[in-house]
């Protein structure tokens, strides 16, 4: 599961923050392990989930790199190590709507 901390009622939302990944063993629900990666914080956009690749051997997400520059990061499936940032400088490209692994 991928989650971000909720913004409190009354109060503007930061630029960035972070998105916590955490895999799970089931059924008892113990921990395996757990990832942080930064992503932009807009009000009125929303959260981007993380997906699995199709092959099941990497998580990939959409992070925020340098300032507000969008990056693919990703991550080994099995252990939660990261592995290569792959910036997005398309021209013309307002946002990500959503992504297909």
């Amino acid at each position: 599961a991928i989650s971000k901390p909720p913004v409190p009622v009354g109060q503007e939302a930061p630029t960035k923050t972070t998105a916590t990944g955490i895999a799970r063993n089931i059924p008892s629900g113990s921990q395996i392990y757990s990832f942080d990666y930064p992503l932009k914080n807009i009000t009125g956009v929303a959260f981007k989930q993380a997906v699995v690749t199709c092959d099941g051997q990497s998580i990939v997400g959409l992070a925020a790199d340098k300032g507000h520059r969008e990056t693919v990061v990703v991550f080994n499936a099995k252990t939660g190590a990261p592995g290569p940032k792959i910036p997005l400088k398309v021209a013309g490209v307002k946002d990500v709507a959503f992504m297909v692994a």
